[in-house]
């Protein structure tokens, strides 16, 4: 159960309880299938709520350009080497 420790402030006297962490871990543990539940049913809701409910605020795209690197080139790429990669992209 839990511990009473005596604490005098001025001239009161409080009292105070306190818990071991034997009894913490006790408690949570006898009441883990409550906790469980409710987190997955927190965690659902949640996931429920922001892909049926909630309206994106935004929307991302990427392209990826594929180019042929060749030895002793420079590492620049020109307008054309970039054209030429949007049409491998698109094939």
């Amino acid at each position: 159960m839990a511990d009473l420790e005596y604490t005098q402030y001025g001239d009161r006297m409080q009292i105070e309880e306190g818990y071991s962490i034997r009894e913490l871990i006790d408690i949570l543990l006898a009441h883990l299938k409550m906790i469980l539940i409710i987190t997955i049913v927190a965690g659902l809701l949640a996931f429920v709520i922001s892909q049926f409910f909630i309206t994106p605020q935004y929307e991302a795209s990427v392209k990826l350009f594929v180019n042929n690197s060749r030895a002793g080139r420079a590492d620049t790429t020109s307008i054309s080497d970039l054209n030429a990669s949007e049409r491998l992209v698109n094939t």
